[in-house]
């Protein structure tokens, strides 16, 4: 129950940060690029604590980005809430499945897009509290034992 209220609530706060995000000049000039590589050299070499740490980084510099010191404050006591679990889960099953949508959320930014944006944030945030909650995780343990 905890997780379906935390991600009704980073979902809204996701869409309204990409929402503010519109100045494409100031996403090129972000790290948000390389770090989303981090992100999938770490997927791909099983590096869990990069990957948490990039995943985290990423999130941080879209809602850094939109200029909400308030919104940024909230995302912020969220993270402290659900990170222990993302890092439960992924020491459990590693990082060969772990879903990505962070290039749908560039690239839509980049073409100003911030509806596309924001639908593709939730999609990313809807897949992470899935890998967490109690009926997904026993669906992501199904299909982590057909891919080994």
């Amino acid at each position: 129950m905890l997780y379906h209220k935390w991600f009704s609530i980073v979902c809204i706060l996701g869409t309204c940060l990409c929402a503010r995000m519109s100045a494409q000049e100031t996403l090129k000039q972000s790290p948000l690029h390389e770090i989303d590589r981090a992100i999938n050299d770490a997927i791909h070499s099983g590096d869990i604590n990069a990957y948490l740490q990039n995943n985290k980084d990423f999130h941080f510099g879209i809602y850094e980005l939109a200029d909400s010191p308030v919104l940024m404050r909230i995302a912020q006591s969220l993270w402290l809430q659900v990170g222990p679990s993302l890092r439960f889960v992924c020491g459990r099953y590693g990082t060969a499945n772990l879903p990505d949508k962070h290039a749908d959320i560039l690239g839509a930014l980049l073409n100003q897009n911030t509806e596309l944006a924001a639908s593709a944030m939730r999609e990313d945030l809807e897949q992470g509290v899935m890998l967490v909650t109690e009926p997904s995780a026993a669906i992501f343990d199904q299909n982590y034992s057909k891919s080994q």
